[in-house]
């Protein structure tokens, strides 16, 4: 009995030599890596070299990307050390090497889906035309121009896509954006504590509507030309299923999320700053004037738009302002080792690239670089090379750019083609990221009030 009992005692013992044994490697490779490590010569807060969990609390807020442009730049510099295998860049030779670029949508294609989405921004003109004549003020209405424009993305997404409207827009309301915008939160929950995995649980109607959307589309007697269609012929080989339906589920969420809430936000916030900026609105305005011809109630064709300076020019100057990557994104792992700027990053380290900090660089961009000057851009020799990154999330260059200044210039050209927005200067304007760019809370109001007739 004793021997046993003595047995049993070196048993216990055994594994208390082993677990301190292994929590005092944990601590020495930790510090190892945080202090003495390959990357420990690049700048950077020095706690944060020792856990993610500093730079993920930093997130919980939507208020992570101020935190990086406005105090981690100015201290640390274009190359900064984040977290235990973290490092960002924001230097523009390193950025420009790594960027890898991804085939787009081919022009013809998009050209196609023209008709698909002027039907989907008549309904708004319609529907904002409509708050207009009911004139919930003498000469105008107050209308949510956020809402609008994610519910006119939404019904595009859904009839380019997905295989018709969400009809959104007759009610402004839909509940689909302030899922999609609770997706994102959950996933950047998900990328910062892997340990809450299983209690962050997809939201019920999000899988709902996917289940429905794929049961339609296969029970549909023709198949439409789409990228719903895409996927789910991409998931047969033979007879065999190669892709579940949760996995579709997360290609559909996928192009509902870079469909809706990147454009979204790039076309409300470039609306939102010609209200801001009147001066430039009314040159907005009379370029569109000129261009359209005193037609008030016929919607622009995109062959009017795509060449018009100004219009472009407004696009660009919002997408320098507020690219869709404000806090340089989740990154990607080099699998060699590599030197950037004098300083050896291992393989696997993850690298996150700032076109935040490009973009508002004042050696490219001038003294006015904070400033909403969409005259920057009107000459192609004006603008910076290498140095503004609007489609680019991570090292990849988005695939729907062509699809993404289409629809950004059908609805800017038709909403302010008919209507006058002024800003409503006592509310906050205030700008969270997740994983994308939103306004806080999906809200901004701006007064609008129907053009007078236009003149040639």
């Amino acid at each position: 009995m004793k021997q046993f009992t003595f047995e049993i005692q070196g048993f216990f013992k055994l594994c208390g030599i082993i677990l301190i044994s292994y929590l005092f490697k944990s601590i020495y490779d930790i510090i190892y890596c945080a202090y003495f490590g390959p990357l420990s010569k690049i700048p950077g807060p020095k706690l944060f070299f020792l856990t993610r969990l500093f730079v993920s609390f930093k997130q919980l807020s939507g208020q992570r990307w101020k935190w990086i442009q406005n105090v981690i730049v100015p201290t640390y510099g274009t190359v900064a050390r984040l977290g235990p295998n973290v490092v960002m860049i924001s230097d523009k030779d390193a950025i420009k090497e790594r960027r890898v670029l991804s085939p787009a949508f081919s022009i013809k294609y998009v050209a196609s889906l023209e008709p698909l989405m002027v039907s989907c921004v008549k309904d708004l003109v319609c529907k904002v035309d409509e708050c207009v004549r009911k004139k919930t003020f003498s000469d105008g209405a107050i209308l949510n121009i956020v809402n609008l424009v994610q519910i006119c993305a939404l019904d595009i997404i859904g009839e380019t896509n997905f295989g018709g409207k969400f009809n959104g827009i007759e009610t402004l309301s839909h509940p689909l954006p302030g899922k999609v915008y609770k997706e994102l939160r959950r996933r950047a929950m998900k990328s910062m504590f892997p340990l809450l995995k299983p209690f962050l649980n997809i939201d019920p109607y999000l899988m709902n509507l996917s289940n429905e959307l794929i049961k339609n589309r296969r029970q549909a007697e023709k198949p439409r030309v789409d990228i719903l269609q895409a996927i789910l012929d991409t998931m047969k080989n033979g007879d065999n299923d190669q892709m579940t339906n949760f996995e579709i589920f997360d290609q559909i969420l996928e192009f509902l999320i870079a469909g809706t809430d990147t454009v979204s936000f790039t076309t409300s916030m470039a609306i939102t700053l010609l209200a801001k900026n009147p001066d430039k609105l009314k040159l907005l305005q009379q370029e569109l004037d000129n261009s359209l011809g005193n037609c008030n109630d016929e919607l622009p064709k995109h062959d009017q738009l795509k060449s018009l300076p100004y219009l472009n020019a407004v696009i660009n100057e919002t997408m320098r302002l507020w690219p869709v990557t404000l806090d340089a994104g989740i990154g990607k792992s080099p699998e060699k080792d590599t030197v950037i700027n004098g300083y050896m990053i291992p393989a696997r380290t993850n690298l996150v690239l700032n076109y935040y900090c490009l973009h508002y660089d004042p050696k490219y961009w001038g003294k006015n670089v904070k400033e909403f000057v969409p005259e920057r851009w009107l000459g192609i020799d004006n603008s910076p090379k290498d140095v503004f990154y609007p489609f680019s999330a991570g090292s990849r260059n988005c695939i729907g750019q062509n699809f993404a200044m289409m629809e950004m210039r059908l609805i800017i050209a038709s909403l302010l083609s008919q209507f006058d927005v002024k800003d409503i200067l006592t509310q906050e304007f205030d700008i969270l990221c997740y994983i994308t760019p939103s306004f806080k809370d999906m809200k901004y109001d701006l007064f609008f009030s129907k053009r007078s007739l236009k003149s040639m």
